[in-house]
């Protein structure tokens, strides 16, 4: 019975020990046959790039504005060699962690590139840009897997292991100041800036990785270690307890751990980083591989001990250097693989409308529904939410139908012409012929397709027609617009035309163009037919188009053949005279010959017969040549010597028209004409008394 409790408690002790063991770090039990050198898979970190574009739109689509976290990088003065203590935490970095179809993504943007230390200044441009050189741009997100963390077991008995790739870029201290021969961490001087108890790495391993990386149950495996910070080339650091931490020099170069026991260059060092480590600003230009930072203070207090990209241990390099990785270590509980996800204990789900966010509403893990927001009105349109499944954060858009509405055109009488379907989308209708007008041109009335059924009337345009007036020629004279509403038609002038009153043709404002022609009516004139003295005899009407006039008779008139003037039948009133021309030659004819011999003291009547004398012409008789006034006879009386008679018809002015030519009388007056002529005498005086004695006895 002793001997049984004895063995018990023994064994209650062993127990107790074991416990207490696990509990400080010192220990750790292994599950399954793992080895030095063998790859487990625990907790997940963002790695590799999202290089589907198609991908990476939905992800974009889903991120807001609101999920952006800063990185809080540091950044100095960039004064030489900065180390003034100026450093101070920005935010020109930002990531933003989304869970979309089960997958957890990281998105990362920076508005300037991260310096390759935190005491040089953040720029757009410049040497030294790693970001750059390893192909990201600011202003740009890019989208990184969460996927699981690699770790190389390095001792099975105790749990511990180190990530297997270098997956981040951080400083092991973002402060460093000069003072004194020495490099400070803090403001105040406090410790070095290679302290590693003190460091910004520690700080950022113990927080922000490790929350980041394992879930609740993960960290639950994670051992507390004792980690021991006495080894350095310079100062030593205070020892912590850690939940992970990084490798000192010594644990580097332990052979029981794969490792070489020299600081010489080594494949058993060598890593290579991920596509968000280069991101982050790794300096793994040209290849995979890259350094990482060792806890070990280096040759002075500014500096610490890494692991060059050969292997190589360097152990004076500055402790501010944000281009170096990060290759995480720590000691299980029970090395095994687990990849779950540190999920968020809330999803979002984003409810858009039109590209507009509605609402978001957060729903736990697992939850097979949520409460929607009402959709949004939108005119035009009748809205609903589409089915979608809570798997992450999600976008719900809202669906919108299209609502069918008809417009009706109808001709002018309000019938029927056809109808059309359209919606709010709809740009144009393809719309009917408007019915025809005659003498218009037609179209529909303007319409706006609006959120209801419309009714669409046509319009009508009267069309413009020409009227070309033109003249007896074709030439055009003027040309008018008119339309079918056109009563009347302003008229040009009706071209004159000599001897015609004139006016435009009938015509019609039809629909069609027109030429009007002039219509030209002679006009009517009087010829007044007169007589000699004026008096009318009578009056003939005639127009330009009259060829000749029914003439009357022309008066009358002794020794004139009679006819009327000349004249021409022109546009205008004429007075036709009569001309007379005399029916003959005028001529003087005497009752005697040429020559005549008379006795002595003859006595000689002599006359004279006129022919065809003109109007106003005279008759005069001439003796001896000198007029002895008008007359057609003339008597000489007891010529005693010889003589000459004449008879000339003279013109108003005197001038001979036509003669009688001179009758030359010879008188015989020789001495015996005389006497015998006295002696005849004698005797016929006796004889002329006796007879009137006689008669007057009687």
């Amino acid at each position: 019975m002793k001997t049984s409790k004895k063995l018990l408690s023994i064994l209650l002790s062993i127990i107790l020990v074991l416990s207490a063991i696990a509990v400080l770090g010192t220990g750790a039990s292994a599950d399954g046959p793992y080895s030095v050198g063998d790859i487990i898979e625990y907790g997940t970190y963002p790695q590799s790039e999202v290089s589907s574009e198609t991908l990476v739109e939905e992800l974009n689509a889903i991120l807001q504005d609101a999920d952006w976290i800063s990185y809080g990088y540091y950044t100095g003065s960039g004064n030489g060699w900065g180390y003034d203590g100026l450093m101070t935490a920005n935010d020109f970095m930002r990531y933003a962690d989304i869970v979309y179809k089960s997958q957890k993504y990281r998105a990362v943007t920076f508005d300037k590139f991260r310096p390759y230390g935190t005491t040089q200044k953040a720029n757009t441009s410049g040497d030294n840009i790693l970001q750059d050189e390893n192909g990201y741009e600011c202003g740009t997100v890019y989208w990184f897997r969460y996927e699981p963390l690699q770790w190389r077991v390095l001792d099975p008995a105790t749990g511990f292991v180190l990530c297997e790739k270098a997956i981040d870029a951080q400083p092991i201290n973002n402060y460093i100041r000069s003072e004194a021969d020495e490099y400070w961490g803090s403001e105040g001087m406090v410790y070095y800036a290679n302290s590693y108890a003190d460091s910004s790495i520690r700080t950022w391993l113990t927080g922000n990785f490790y929350n980041t990386a394992f879930s609740a149950s993960q960290k639950g495996n994670i051992l507390t270690t004792a980690v021991d910070n006495s080894e350095t080339h310079s100062y030593s650091s205070s020892n912590t307890s850690d939940k992970v931490f990084l490798l000192s020099e010594s644990e580097a170069k332990t052979t029981a751990y794969g490792f070489t026991s020299t600081v010489s260059q080594t494949e058993t060092r060598v890593t290579v980083t991920t596509d968000y480590a280069k991101c982050q600003g790794i300096n793994s230009t040209g290849s995979e591989n890259s350094s990482w930072w060792l806890r070990t203070g280096g040759l002075h207090s500014g500096s610490s001990c890494l692991v060059s990209r050969n292997g190589y241990i360097d152990t004076n390099v500055q402790s501010y250097y944000t281009n170096l990785g990060i290759r995480p270590a720590m000691r299980l509980n029970t090395i095994k693989n687990d990849t779950q996800v540190n999920l968020p204990s809330e999803y979002r789900a984003s409810f858009f409308a039109d590209g507009t966010l509605v609402e978001n509403r957060l729903y736990t893990p697992g939850a097979t529904s949520i409460t929607e927001p009402s959709v949004p009105e939108k005119a035009g349109y009748t809205g609903s939410w589409p089915s979608y499944m809570l798997n992450g954060f999600i976008n719900v858009d809202a669906v919108y139908t299209l609502i069918n509405y008809t417009a009706t055109f109808v001709d002018k009488n309000g019938e029927t012409i056809d109808t059309k379907t359209f919606t709010v989308e709809t740009e144009s209708l393809e719309e009917p012929s408007v019915p025809e007008k005659e003498g218009y041109t037609g179209e529909w009335s303007d319409y706006t397709l609006a959120l209801s059924d419309i009714t669409i009337q046509p319009e009508y345009t009267p069309i413009d027609y020409t009227a070309t007036f033109v003249d007896e020629n074709g030439e055009t004279v003027d040309t008018k617009t008119f339309t079918v509403e056109t009563e009347a038609l302003e008229e040009p002038a009706v071209p004159e035309k000599e001897g015609y009153s004139g006016e435009w043709n009938v015509y019609t404002l039809a629909a069609s163009d027109i030429t009007i022609q002039p219509k030209y009516t002679p006009i009517e004139y009087t010829a007044t037919f007169v007589d000699a003295n004026g008096e009318t005899l009578e009056t003939k009407t005639f127009t330009v188009e009259t060829e000749s006039l029914d003439e009357p008779a022309v008066p009358e008139k002794v020794n004139y053949n009679g006819e009327w003037e000349e004249y021409t039948l022109g546009a205008e009133d004429i007075t036709i005279k009569p001309v007379y021309t005399l029916a003959g030659e005028t001529k003087v004819t005497a009752d005697c010959e040429n020559e005549i011999t008379l006795d002595y003291k003859e006595s000689k009547r002599y006359a004279f017969e006129l022919e065809f004398v003109p109007e106003g012409a005279t008759a005069h008789v001439f003796y001896n040549g000198e007029d002895r006034g008008e007359g057609t006879s003339i008597e000489v009386k007891e010529p005693t010597g010889d003589y000459t008679v004449e008879c000339k018809v003279l013109d108003a002015d005197g001038n001979e028209i036509a003669t009688s030519g001179e009758i030359k009388v010879k008188v015989k007056n020789s001495f015996f004409d005389r006497l015998r002529w006295f002696f005849n005498n004698f005797w016929a005086n006796i004889l002329k008394t006796f007879i009137e004695a006689i008669i007057k006895a009687c």
